[in-house]
This record gives structure tokens, C-alpha cells and sequence, in this order.
């Protein structure tokens, strides 16, 4: 068992042994979900750590397979969130149930 403290601006440091174990570092990201009054963090595969493992169609650019990925866990992490949320967070309706994040600076660029 493993202590974290909740500094003021809701930040908590994962303790380095859990880090370690789940190869976390400064690069990876993680879902953060609620559960009966549980937090609970799940790491991500990041897309392009999956390169060559699955046959594609046609040729794309790495941003857009990342990109392509992005949304996908946007769309699986929205769900229960009113339409009214999403858009003051800057989401787009792109069909009806579907939202899709805001572009970010690396995607708009490419």
C-alpha cells in the first residue's frame, strides 16, 4: 500500500515503485475514471507504440493515426458528460453522440 498527498492544485504523484512497475514516465498518459467513490488510472498504449502490428489499407502519416486515436478515447471518455460540457471544453459535434476533441497545436501544424 502506497501513500499520495492532493497538493492545491489537485495534483497527486504516482509513488515510483507503481510508476516503475507500469512503465510510466513523463511521456505517457492515463485515463482517469470514477468507480463507487473510487479514482482509478489506466495507462494508454500510445498508437504509435502499436507501429507495424496491424495492416492498414492505405499509407498514413503518424500524426494522423495519433490523431485518429486521440478521438477514439475522447469519444470513450465522454460518454455521461452533458452535450452543454463538451462544447464549452471546446469539443466539436462532428454527428450526432459523437464529439471530437480539440485540435492541438502539433496536429494543426501537419
Amino acid at each position: 500500500m502506497h501513500f499520495a498527498s492532493v497538493t492545491s492544485q489537485g495534483q497527486v504523484s504516482i509513488p515510483a515503485k507503481i510508476r516503475k512497475k507500469l512503465k510510466l514516465d513523463k511521456r505517457k498518459r492515463v485515463i482517469i475514471t470514477e468507480e463507487n467513490g473510487k479514482i482509478l488510472m489506466e495507462p494508454i498504449k500510445d498508437i504509435l507504440e502499436l507501429a507495424g502490428s496491424l495492416k492498414a489499407p492505405k499509407n498514413i502519416k503518424a500524426y494522423q493515426g495519433r490523431e485518429a486515436f486521440e478521438n477514439y478515447l475522447a469519444h470513450r471518455a465522454n460518454k455521461g458528460i452533458s452535450k452543454k460540457a463538451l462544447k464549452q471544453l471546446g469539443f466539436q459535434e462532428t454527428s450526432p453522440h459523437i464529439f471530437t476533441p480539440p485540435k492541438t497545436k502539433s496536429a494543426q501544424s501537419k
